[in-house]
This record gives C-alpha cells, structure tokens and sequence, in this order.
C-alpha cells in the first residue's frame, strides 16, 4: 500500500554526481522527478536554500509537476539583491528569527 502522507528527506540521498554545478542540477532533476513518478498521488512541499540551484531545479520540478508540488520553501542563505525575482512565488524561510532562533517552524509543519 502506497501512503500519501508523510515526509522523505533527500539530503539522505548522494546528489552530487561530480561535483560541478550542471551535474548537480542534472542529477537532482533526475531524482525528484523519479520520486514524483514513484508516489503520483503524493503532495509535496520541496525544501532547499539559495545558495546554489535549489530554486531553478524546485521551479522546473513544479512546472513539470503542478498537482504534486504544493509549495515551494527556500531558506535564503546567499544575497538575492542580484536577481530579486529568482524567489518569486516561492516561501522564504529567514536564516534565523530576530530573537536568534532558528527557523525551525517553517520546516517542522508535517
């Protein structure tokens, strides 16, 4: 029996094929897309930050995938003053609250 609830963590999986950027991209395309193949009926919330592709790979799994992809969720790392677009649509999650909690809460939601 398949479940349609539930979490799957990634940053379990090796993602980096060789260490450059595009096979990096390549192989994480590849990866989520065989996971959404494997649950169909699956919703899923991605998770990633900013400091390399998460955003591109997450916006094209989500134009791929729309019914499965609910929402999209970086934690901004890296300055985005050079492309303020590169999140739109997409939740921000803060490095760390004003009070110097982490952000814990934007994770731990399942």
């Amino acid at each position: 029996m398949i479940t349609t609830t539930g979490t799957i963590y990634t940053h379990f999986w090796t993602l980096i094929a060789n260490g450059s950027m595009q096979a990096t991209f390549d192989q994480k395309m590849a990866q989520i897309r065989t996971l959404l193949k494997h649950f169909p009926e699956r919703k899923f919330i991605l998770i990633g930050d900013n400091g390399e592709k998460d955003p591109e790979v997450y916006r094209r799994i989500q134009k791929a995938f729309p019914y499965q992809i609910q929402e999209i969720r970086i934690r901004v790392v890296a300055d985005t003053k050079d492309n303020p677009g590169r999140l739109d649509r997409m939740t921000r999650i803060p490095p760390e609250k004003e009070d110097g909690e982490t952000c814990s809460e934007f994770i731990n939601t399942f």
